[in-house]
């Protein structure tokens, strides 16, 4: 079946108004979903990506979209890696690949076990809607342990195949914040 859906977004004083379409289609139940939760003609169905984003972009009010209007004071996701394990270029930007999927799996599982309704959620959803910004920071091995037990720190743990040791942690991610908000000892880290 294909479905079409319209919202509304405010990015820089301008109102952009979207379609999004998608397709669901029959599969098994998903997780959490009863195999008796089905829809009008009988056939459980699947939500695509874009149709889930939708809806959670829908659900952002336009006070969240002032956050992405003044790029000084931007809603960034933060990771920071500790300088002193000195890892390669492609590690480095595989673990920061980590960093920003693991806090997006947790976004959707405290949306779904909270809804959208927090404030850490609402903030996701109107970085959701602006171009992702994450700034990457290097921390020294003092500041690293400070930043890692940060309220909100998503820890990426490496297995350690090749450049670091198993259970090295080789990124912290927070949820996207406006950069006056960051946390003091964020502001002041360097660029990796």
């Amino acid at each position: 079946m294909r479905t079409e859906r319209w919202f509304r977004s405010v990015r820089g004083g301008v109102v952009t108004v979207t379609r999004i379409t998608s397709e669901r289609s029959q599969v098994a139940p998903m997780p959490g979903q009863q195999a008796g939760d089905d829809n009008h003609d009988g056939a459980a169905l699947m939500t695509t990506r874009s149709e889930r984003l939708s809806q959670v972009t829908q659900q952002a009010s336009d006070d969240d979209h002032v956050w992405a209007r003044n790029p000084k004071d931007a809603l960034v996701m933060y990771i920071v890696v500790p300088r002193s394990l000195k890892m390669s270029a492609g590690k480095v930007g595989a673990t920061c690949g980590h960093a920003a999927q693991l806090l997006m799996q947790r976004y959707w599982d405290v949306k779904e076990r909270h809804g959208s309704d927090r404030e850490d959620c609402r903030r996701m959803v109107a970085w959701l809607e602006t171009s992702y910004p994450k700034i990457v920071l290097g921390a020294s091995d003092e500041e690293f342990q400070i930043v890692r037990h940060l309220d909100g720190a998503i820890l990426v743990v490496d297995i350690g195949l090749k450049e670091v040791a198993p259970g090295s942690v080789t990124a912290v991610s927070f949820w996207p914040v406006r950069k006056t908000n960051a946390p003091t000892i964020i502001q002041g880290l360097r660029p990796l």
